[in-house]
């Protein structure tokens, strides 16, 4: 993370598409990631959205998670000859994916 935001001058930085939450300090900078919809890689397979509040010069993060149809979802992919379906019914069912392969 420190090498990722090795030169960013701003105190706030929003992130995404890394699948994972993420609400933290790294070198005096505030980070905020909302994680992800439908596809988590942190072992929560919910869906991950963020809410982002500033007042009064303060600034608050927070994460939420909700319930989906995953079982839904994995029938729409069956029905969709999805490609390497077993794979993603794996992440999709353990919000993890297995590096290993």
């Amino acid at each position: 993370m420190r090498k990722a935001i090795n030169g960013v001058n701003e105190q706030v930085i929003l992130c995404g598409h890394s699948h994972t939450c993420f609400i933290g300090e790294v070198n005096n900078k505030k980070i905020f990631n909302v994680g992800s919809i439908g596809n988590s890689l942190d072992g929560d397979n919910r869906i991950s959205y963020g809410i982002l509040d500033i007042s009064k010069k303060e600034i608050k993060f927070a994460n939420r998670r909700i319930e989906y149809p995953i079982n839904g979802i994995i029938d729409i992919s069956i029905k969709n000859k999805f490609p390497l379906l077993d794979e993603y019914k794996s992440v999709i069912l353990t919000a993890c994916m297995d590096l290993k392969q």
